[in-house]
């Protein structure tokens, strides 16, 4: 079982993870990894819905992973509003092996890991235990 070092506690209000991704499976797949972390899972399938809970959870949300490409706008305009609205959330980016459209140096700047789908689900246990201590 994959714990984060130290249980969340009262003081800090950061007990929360989104994850966005327009992929039901790919959600129900992170969704069970991520069950085993002292964290509420919110999820979105598209990034106006996760727009929605990042609002909702300001200053709650612990980490997000989100896809690179939805349907209807790119997930890098997403991780962009994250940053813009809380700079200390660390993103995972996630992605199929999609054309970046010339988001490759922000991405490179401002996520804190990036996996290509299907990921290794141990790649992302340690992903998680360093951006989660």
């Amino acid at each position: 079982m994959h714990q984060k070092s130290s249980e969340p506690s009262e003081e800090d209000p950061r007990t929360t993870i989104l994850v966005a991704d327009d992929s039901e499976g790919v959600r129900r797949s992170l969704r069970r990894i991520l069950r085993d972390y002292p964290y509420r899972i919110r999820e979105a399938g598209s990034t106006s819905e996760a727009s929605r809970i990042l609002e909702a959870e300001s200053g709650r949300i612990a980490l997000a992973i989100v896809d690179i490409v939805f349907p209807e706008e790119g997930g890098v305009s997403l991780m962009r509003r994250i940053r813009d609205h809380d700079p200390a959330i660390p993103v995972i980016a996630i992605t199929g092996g999609a054309d970046l459209n010339g988001e490759t140096d922000w991405l490179l700047r401002n996520v804190a890991a990036y996996l290509i789908k299907p990921f290794d689900n141990a790649a992302l246990s340690r992903t998680l235990e360093r951006l989660l201590r």
